[in-house]
């Protein structure tokens, strides 16, 4: 048996047909699933991007997130945010000593930053160059105009630098085959047929969209909104979303939602040929994200370490089983990404060389187990979330430092959004029922302390030293 796992970054699963959304364009992914399992709660464990792979990747928390050095000039310091370490046991390297090609296929260029080493342990990695600020290309940065790309009010010196590197990168897209996306797709397809003999493997093919730079072929966008301000709208990090007018979150949404069908037409180039080579037959094909974000459903746009909300920690979770009368299902019961690691390699009969923390989902499909969690844990800098099926409670995990502490700040040199976390109060504990406000609108923790109390012994467990 194989294992393939189609992962994307920052999409929300609501924003998925097969997922209950009436007006998003996602069919080649809404078919996929007709056929497949469904899991309706799945939720991130670590959050962003890199904290998260390194879970999926090791089965392991690694929250209360470790200290170590962070990219330089970020604050506040994103936890989490480092290489495996050397005592990390990753999935491709167990199953490359056992026999196993590994493959990697990703523009993600945070794999392969100075110091990181997420494409440990596998066989073969093929890496697309050019995704968001990837120093690939050079070149003279004056014939690029990031202005031509945003509206007026929000541009910054630091969405310009950000922007104009991302212009370089992406200077020779002509059609809807060079977006990022669809080169790593193809490029998946293409590894596919050339070692689809080289059986048992395991592949992960990973792209950064629909991750800003919400960029996308301009037909895309406009099946979502057709009264752009600019030619090419680029929304980007270090856009300032403080100034962001009413009249401009249709646009944002509409790029955001253009690039989200494009990932779901290139996810269906790749499943074409996942079945085309009669690999839906003996392999577990799996396809998510690795968090969401948001759209002012709470007061901000992208995603923050406060927003634990569904729209930011839920991952659409579709999986195909090679036994055909497990698919078509769909599971209510909670899932964690801690789940990953452990999942696929019960799948395999492979015994992990390390005890892992989660559990084998595939058995809420079989019929195994009803359940195989009450709760499920996340957490993203500075806050942390508690989540059952009819609850969230989302909670500081650590005090913000001392002012003495903190370094100046210089507006010209620091995105908005780090500028905000600095001066930000830490928000206190906040509770939703699920059951009555899946949205999350009302925060209803005076009306109901004794769950609050419950859900707070269950987050201490988790962090003991949190100022909750």
């Amino acid at each position: 048996m194989n294992v393939i796992v189609i992962c994307t970054d920052t999409l929300r699963a609501d924003y998925l047909g097969c997922y209950g959304n009436t007006w998003m364009k996602t069919p080649y992914l809404d078919r996929f699933a007709e056929r497949s399992i469904v899991y309706e709660n799945c939720y991130g464990e670590s959050l962003p991007t890199v904290q998260a792979r390194r879970v999926w990747f090791t089965g392991r928390s690694i929250m209360p997130f470790e200290k170590g050095p962070q990219p330089k000039g970020v604050y506040p310091p994103l936890a989490g945010w480092m290489p495996l370490r050397e005592t990390d046991v990753s999935m491709a390297e167990t199953l490359k000593e056992r026999g196993y090609y590994t493959g990697l296929i990703t523009d993600l260029w945070h794999y392969f930053k100075p110091a990181m080493n997420l494409h440990r342990g596998f066989n073969n990695w093929q890496f697309i160059r050019g995704q968001e600020m990837d120093p690939w290309r050079t070149g003279n940065k004056d014939l690029f105009d990031p202005k031509k790309h945003i509206p007026k009010h929000m541009w910054t010196t630091f969405y310009d630098e950000r922007v104009r590197q991302y212009l370089i990168n992406t200077q020779d897209f002509h059609s809807e085959e060079d977006y990022f996306c669809a080169q790593t797709f193809r490029t998946a397809a293409k590894w596919l047929a050339h070692n689809a003999n080289r059986k048992p493997f395991f592949l992960w093919v990973d792209t950064f969209d629909p991750h800003e730079p919400f960029d996308c072929p301009k037909e895309y966008a406009e099946m979502y909104f057709d009264k752009y301000p600019v030619e090419r709208y680029i929304y980007a990090y270090g856009a300032d979303f403080r100034k962001v007018k009413k009249q401009d979150i249709p646009a944002i949404k509409g790029v955001y939602c253009g690039l989200c069908s494009l990932v779901d037409r290139w996810a269906g180039h790749l499943l074409d040929a996942i079945e085309r080579l009669g690999l839906f037959e003996d392999s577990l094909v799996i396809f998510t994200s690795d968090h969401g974000t948001e759209f002012y459903e709470h007061g901000h746009l992208q995603k923050h370490p406060h927003l634990l909300h569904h729209q930011v920690v839920r991952l659409p979770m579709i999986v195909h089983h090679p036994k055909e009368t497990l698919n078509g299902q769909r599971v209510k019961g909670l899932v964690s990404a801690l789940d990953f690691m452990p999942t696929f390699m019960n799948f395999l009969g492979e015994e992990p060389e390390k005890k892992l923390e989660g559990k084998d989902f595939l058995q809420l499909a079989t019929g195994e187990k009803t359940k195989i969690r009450d709760y499920v844990v996340s957490g993203y800098g500075r806050y942390g979330s508690v989540r059952t099926l009819d609850w969230n409670y989302i909670f500081p995990v650590e005090k913000m430092p001392p002012k003495s502490k903190m370094p100046k700040l210089d507006e010209t040199k620091l995105a908005p959004d780090i500028i905000v976390a600095l001066q930000e109060k830490l928000r206190p504990p906040r509770l939703y029922d699920l059951k009555n406000d899946f949205d999350e609108t009302r925060n209803v923790i005076d009306q109901h302390p004794d769950i609050a109390t419950k859900l707070r012994k269950l987050a201490l467990k988790k962090w003991p030293k949190a100022p909750i």
